[in-house]
């Protein structure tokens, strides 16, 4: 399992921390997606095919009108406001795949 910090950076790079259970999630997601299936879960690349939409407006590309959004799991620690202690919940990010998206013009770009 590549490291974000051995990914090549010459593409937009997400925000994938490497979780095995998180990239399984997404790739079932994909093989699923009714604009994307099985031929793009194969060859999916957690550290560059899938991006927040805020996350590809800030490398410059814009999220096509109409596209269904890949949903993510993610977990998080929070802190529990009764007893204090750390707890883990489970949040969904949704996620646009590179194909979803495009080069904004040089006027939009952030």
């Amino acid at each position: 399992m590549k490291k974000t910090k051995d990914v090549v950076v010459d593409r937009p790079v997400s925000t994938y921390a490497g979780s095995p259970k998180t990239l399984a999630a997404v790739i079932a997601e994909i093989e699923q997606h009714p604009e994307l299936g099985p031929k793009y879960a194969k060859n999916f690349d957690p550290f560059h095919d899938a991006m927040t939409f805020g996350a590809w407006q800030r490398q410059g590309y814009q999220v096509s009108k109409g596209a269904k959004a890949i949903k993510s799991p993610i977990f998080v620690e929070i802190t529990d406001g009764e007893t204090g202690q750390p707890k883990t919940i489970k949040k969904t990010v949704n996620l646009f795949h590179k194909s979803q998206v495009k080069i904004m013009s040089t006027g939009n770009r952030a």
